[in-house]
């Protein structure tokens, strides 16, 4: 046989064998390519782009309790939570230097407060700047559009389900006596799943609002107190306040003062509305919490949880904090009204009635 017949053969044979191999390829591409749209259309863009990655800023407390590295309430044990007057705890280096650092650093100076305040409309909260002495906070949603890390992620974090379960580990006895009113509502198993779903953060539609502001309380030319003796309003369950303080402000005062009731507590009764000052008389101040940069109060808000902002000295600084709290205004009527929740007021003793 001839070379030249011999590479004809080849071809014979060699020539079907690859188109048939190109055809079994060319079916085996289009499989997959239709696999893939198939998976592409039930799993989202943003899945696909962004894979899903553990969250490395968990973390674990010396006794094991599940935190966060944004947690204000990382450093904290149960033990550290004090029942009298009323369910609180403070706090000094709170958060990480490298977290903190970043808040003080970036921390919106008196004329960033002014500008976002100038775009809102009177029915969301418009202030009037100019005031000595006066509170004023940049709200959450502002925090996302204005401010820079690592405010939104601090924001993200205090209203998600993992700060609340951190609440309701460390308080859930505080919450039991001083909010009885409520602790069948915030045990609810469920609670995670029925509201804090995705968009309903902040919103006005929450039944269960977490979250942070951003808050200064502005120079004034006279010792003066921004806020005497109060409650908070009924419908808030817990509050707080980290301060950043200005590591240049020397200006005394501005401390937080937590009052307990020199007798009975039942004429409290009549002064339970939002921000009512109460009588000094029937009150005496057993704990004050310096006004120091990181340090961090946090409590159980009842008609016992008496609080104040102390006598401030003139000066040229604001006094600059964080607010991270939990309301429950829009249906706290199913539950408790601001009338009879304190029928049985007795210091050291139950705070509200479970209506």
């Amino acid at each position: 046989m001839t070379g030249i017949m011999k590479q004809l053969l080849v071809a014979i044979f060699a020539i079907p064998m690859l188109l048939f191999l190109t055809l079994i390829s060319e079916l085996w591409r289009n499989s997959e390519e239709g696999n893939s749209s198939t998976i592409s259309s039930k799993i989202p863009i943003s899945s696909l782009q962004q894979p899903y990655l553990p969250d490395r800023n968990i973390k674990y407390t010396k006794n094991g309790r599940r935190t966060h590295h944004f947690s204000i309430l990382q450093k904290v044990e149960r033990e550290n939570v004090h029942m009298k007057p009323f369910p609180h705890l403070v706090i000094r280096e709170a958060l990480p230097q490298d977290i903190y650092s970043r808040i003080d650093s970036n921390f919106p100076p008196s004329d960033l407060f002014q500008k976002i305040n100038s775009f809102r409309k009177v029915s969301d909260g418009k202030q009037n700047f100019g005031k000595e002495n006066y509170r004023y906070d940049i709200l959450p949603q502002e925090i996302r559009e204005f401010l820079p890390e690592p405010y939104p992620s601090l924001l993200e974090y205090h209203s998600s389900c993992a700060f609340y379960l951190e609440v309701r580990d460390l308080f859930e006895e505080g919450i039991q006596r001083f909010r009885p009113d409520f602790y069948k509502f915030l045990n609810n198993k469920n609670l995670c799943s029925e509201l804090f779903s995705e968009g309903k953060k902040d919103s006005s539609e929450d039944e269960f609002l977490m979250a942070m502001r951003v808050g200064i309380n502005s120079p004034s030319r006279i010792a003066s107190s921004n806020k005497g003796p109060h409650i908070d309003r009924i419908s808030e369950i817990f509050g707080s306040l980290l301060y950043v303080r200005n590591e240049s402000d020397k200006t005394a005062g501005g401390d937080f003062h937590i009052h307990s009731c020199k007798r009975r507590c039942s004429r409290i009764l009549n002064l339970l509305k939002k921000n009512k000052q109460l009588e000094s008389p029937l009150l005496k101040i057993i704990k004050t919490v310096k006004y120091e940069a990181n340090t961090l109060v946090f409590f159980i808000n009842s008609p016992l949880s008496i609080h104040s902002v102390g006598l401030r000295q003139p000066g040229n600084f604001n006094r600059q904090f964080l607010s991270i709290y939990g309301d429950v205004m829009k249906i706290s009527k199913k539950y408790v009204h601001d009338e009879s929740c304190c029928s049985n007021c007795v210091e050291g003793v139950i705070g509200c009635k479970f209506l």
